[in-house]
């Protein structure tokens, strides 16, 4: 860098004298030849300014690491796990609160899980109560979650963990 600020500084000051010592009849072609070898020196330097390596969002996609590739791959394979599940659980809260007469503000659905094998595995779902839903029976609500979901279901009554 300490280079092409050199080189640059240099040119204007021999442009600079060279304008001075012209006759006046060639300063016209004289102003544009020099404007043109001073553009030329700056984009010189600026073209293998944009070329280096180490600037990731100008560089080639190859220079993005293999581990890199798999950090980004398991950041959207998570995301989409995450959204997935999100879905699963509004859409059984929906469904439980059709089905067994709840109010749908007074119950909420957390389902754990975790990624195996290229597979979500529902490990178990926890269902949170509050309100008048507390007063309904829990075996049918804890065999309603089990027979959809094929996992370990439990019931809590009280603030469910998504509003905290």
């Amino acid at each position: 860098m300490k280079e092409y600020m050199l080189s640059l500084i240099g040119v204007s000051v021999l442009l600079g004298v060279l304008f001075m010592v012209a006759p006046s009849k060639h300063k016209k072609h004289l102003r544009l030849l020099g404007g043109l070898c001073l553009l030329a020196v700056f984009t010189s330097s600026f073209s293998s300014f944009l070329n280096r390596d180490d600037l990731l969002f100008f560089g080639s996609q190859e220079s993005i690491g293999e581990d890199a590739k798999i950090v980004y791959e398991e950041i959207y394979h998570q995301t989409l796990s995450d959204a997935n599940v999100e879905r699963l659980e509004l859409a059984l809260e929906s469904m439980m609160a059709r089905d067994i007469s709840m109010k749908r503000e007074e119950l909420s659905v957390s389902i754990h899980w975790e990624w195996s094998q290229d597979r979500i595995l529902l490990k178990n779902a926890t269902v949170y109560l509050s309100g008048s839903a507390v007063l309904c029976d829990p075996k049918t609500m804890i065999g309603y979650v089990e027979e959809r979901l094929n996992c370990p279901c439990e019931i809590v009554y009280g603030i469910d963990e998504k509003s905290q």
